[in-house]
């Protein structure tokens, strides 16, 4: 068990005074990560079918980015999550939370449209993995996340599982068969949904090569 991942507490010091200080709170929000978050935005949007008053719940906000990237994109009802109080504090997001994924006892059930993340469950300890993912799947409809499948160097990626083991994981908490779909922005980090199983189809697939298609002529999939 990593207790300082579960508590919260190595995160909190990375935010008060370490690397992701650095990283997130005082380095602007450069111009690259703002148009690199929205296209992965658009690309969860695209692939769980969400109309744009859809209601969305961010889990492990940060400082709010992605939340801000949401809006950016047109979608205004967005709820967020953090653990970490610095980063809560730093994001001046009124709709943000100060809290765990493991207790979302805030929200009803099926409260959010769509409840997503980036980065995240890689993230998770594997003793909380029922509780967080139990109560992902009771206040969302839809899931949509983005997850590494590389630890790389980041110590706090201490949850790497197989395109299979998550998929286990979704089909287990949800009730809904979950798929695998590539991340045209990275390749490592594919995009897991949950969703009805006619959402998959050849239209999705052709979204995916024209982002793709565009991202290599250094365009922005609009």
């Amino acid at each position: 068990m990593n207790q300082q991942f579960i508590d919260g507490s190595w995160y909190e010091e990375e935010y008060r005074e370490k690397w992701y200080r650095h990283q997130y709170i005082e380095t602007p929000y450069l111009k690259w990560a703002q148009e690199s978050d929205l296209y992965g935005v658009r690309f969860m949007a695209m692939c769980s079918g969400i109309p744009i008053d859809a209601k969305i719940l961010d889990l492990g906000s940060g400082v709010g980015h992605i939340m801000k990237t949401w809006r950016r994109a047109g979608f205004e009802n967005v709820t967020g999550v953090e653990i970490s109080k610095t980063a809560w504090e730093a994001s001046n997001e009124p709709n943000m939370i100060n809290g765990t994924v493991r207790d979302l006892s805030m929200f009803e059930d099926k409260e959010f449209d769509l409840v997503s993340s980036f980065a995240l469950l890689e993230h998770i300890d594997e003793s909380i993995i029922p509780e967080v993912f139990s109560e992902m799947c009771r206040v969302g409809i839809k899931q949509t996340h983005f997850i590494a499948h590389e630890a790389g160097t980041d110590p706090s990626h201490i949850n790497i599982k197989t395109s299979t083991e998550w998929i286990n994981l979704f089909d287990k908490y949800s009730g809904e068969p979950s798929f695998v779909i590539p991340n045209p922005l990275m390749n490592v980090n594919p995009l897991y949904l949950v969703c009805p199983i006619d959402m998959i189809i050849e239209p999705i697939k052709n979204k995916i090569n024209d982002m793709r298609k565009a991202k290599d002529e250094n365009k922005h999939y609009q």
